[in-house]
């Protein structure tokens, strides 16, 4: 699934065994706030 910010990550905070992979305009500051929350929440991010 691909994410375009933390809203679209914390809507599948609830399924089990999710990919994501994050929009590559997101920046260097705000990439890393959404790998070390999607880790919080159990998702597995691809490009991280």
């Amino acid at each position: 699934m691909l994410v375009r910010n933390q809203a679209e990550m914390e809507a599948l905070a609830g399924k089990k065994d999710t990919a994501v992979r994050l929009a590559s305009a997101i920046g260097k500051r705000k990439r890393k706030i959404l790998v070390d929350r999607a880790k919080e929440i159990g998702l597995v991010v691809l490009n991280g």
